[in-house]
């Protein structure tokens, strides 16, 4: 994936493969042409009779669910102060069955963690007229397979079942507080064809967007209305989501400059990252409470770093110990005391004992091996979701609430995914 980015003197760069069709380019500058801009965002519903005629004249399997219309439209925001921004996200799914439906028809759809829903539509489009539904409920999973990143949450609506011949249509409106800084979405739907996705992100004029996609060649189209640049991407009847890899959309707001106020976001890695710094390395220096390192030793170099690191990993941890934040510092003397270290906890106190030992050490970000590569060429806010630390004189990535890992190695959720070391100075690196 190489990103595309539009902004005030961006310079563009063409994706690596594929030339868009002309039909479907010319389908997708007259759904982009023909909705407002902004955030005056079109979310009406689609033409009864086309989804309709799309159940009809579907060619696809025909033993399950059909996503007749996915689209995921992003509006982003930005203020000098990004706490007074607002930015958008729509959601307007139109699903059908073939087949039994099960009890309950459930929705589900990945946004930006920090998103909240504003509103919810939804309608059964009947062969013979339409009539407004509800939502029994609608809640958020977190760690879910849904997910393309750590820092996304995934919303779950649960209707009852879709009537036989019918076709489901939502409209999901959320805010997201801030700048929205990332946005990711698998291509593919887990289970389910798709006849026709559309991804679409409008960037205000003071703001620079980056985006690409992993394992898919069709490019997006870029234009510009109301006084925003628009980022486009057009796909049909794509098939469900599998495999080890599958395809998946990246959206980034790389800067923004409001009334000329320069906010850096995500240009290189070390800005993706300052989130990372600033919750996890910042507070380090307080979580010692003034007292002094409770392990020392007396060897040097890789001996020193291997005898610490066992002995904060051989420490005594609560049971969720792995599933604390990277964000969560705190005081070490009490949990210590009371065997009740997180993970958290332990890469905090395992950095302490290293520079008590002499040993130059700095924190470090996992990404779980679960979430799909990242591109190193698009540095990502909210990529990353576990705590380490790196012994960079020895190559030693170091897992202390591991209890099976040896110096070197990582748990068995990282092996095959990222790490970068913090602050960054370099793209991320595969953990083996």
């Amino acid at each position: 994936m190489r990103p595309r980015t539009t902004g005030p003197r961006a310079t563009r760069r063409a994706p690596r493969r594929a030339i868009v069709q002309c039909s479907i380019a010319a389908a997708l500058m007259t759904l982009l042409t023909g909705a407002c801009g902004g955030t005056n965002a079109d979310v009406a519903m689609h033409e009864a009779e086309t989804l309709r005629a799309e159940r009809d004249e579907w060619r696809g399997p025909k033993d399950g669910l059909v996503l007749l219309r996915r689209g995921v439209h992003a509006i982003v925001d930005t203020a000098v102060d990004p706490s007074r921004a607002t930015s958008r996200m729509i959601v307007h799914l139109a699903e059908t069955r073939f087949g039994p439906p099960p009890e309950r028809e459930i929705v589900t759809f990945a946004a930006p963690g920090n998103a909240v829903v504003d509103a919810v539509r939804a309608r059964l489009v009947r062969p013979d007229g339409e009539a407004p539904v509800r939502p029994a409920t609608v809640t958020r999973r977190d760690d879910d397979d849904g997910a393309v990143d750590p820092g996304q949450g995934v919303w779950e609506l649960a209707f009852d079942a879709i009537p036989p011949g019918a076709i489901l249509e939502v409209v999901v409106e959320l805010d997201v507080p801030g700048i929205l800084a990332s946005d990711a979405q698998w291509l593919a739907a887990r289970g389910a064809s798709t006849h026709e996705l559309l991804l679409r992100y409008d960037i205000p004029s003071d703001a620079v967007g980056s985006f690409g996609a992993v394992n898919e060649t069709t490019r997006p189209i870029v234009t510009e209305k109301d006084g925003y640049k628009i980022i486009a991407l057009l796909l049909h009847d794509v098939p469900p989501r599998e495999g080890e890899h599958p395809a998946y959309a990246r959206y980034v707001t790389t800067r923004a400059t409001p009334r000329g106020y320069e906010l850096p976001i995500a240009r290189t890695w070390a800005e993706a990252t300052a989130p990372y710094v600033a919750g996890l390395v910042a507070p380090t220096e307080g979580t010692h409470e003034g007292y002094a390192a409770p392990f020392t030793t007396a060897l040097t170099g890789k001996e020193a770093a291997t005898a610490v690191f066992t002995w904060v990993r051989d420490r005594l941890q609560r049971e969720d110990a792995l599933t604390a934040r990277w964000d969560a510092a705190r005081g070490l003397v009490g949990p210590l005391e009371k065997n009740d270290l997180t993970q958290t906890d332990k890469v905090h106190l395992l950095r302490w004992l290293l520079d008590a030992a002499h040993v130059e050490s700095v924190f470090a970000m996992g990404r779980s091996a679960r979430y799909p590569r990242l591109e190193p060429t698009l540095p990502t806010p909210d990529a990353f979701d576990t705590p380490l630390v790196y012994v960079p004189a020895f190559d030693l990535w170091l897992d202390p609430a591991c209890r099976e890992c040896a110096p070197g190695e990582v748990r068995p959720a990282l092996r095959g995914g990222a790490a970068i070391t913090l602050p960054a100075k370099a793209a991320p690196v595969i953990l083996r």
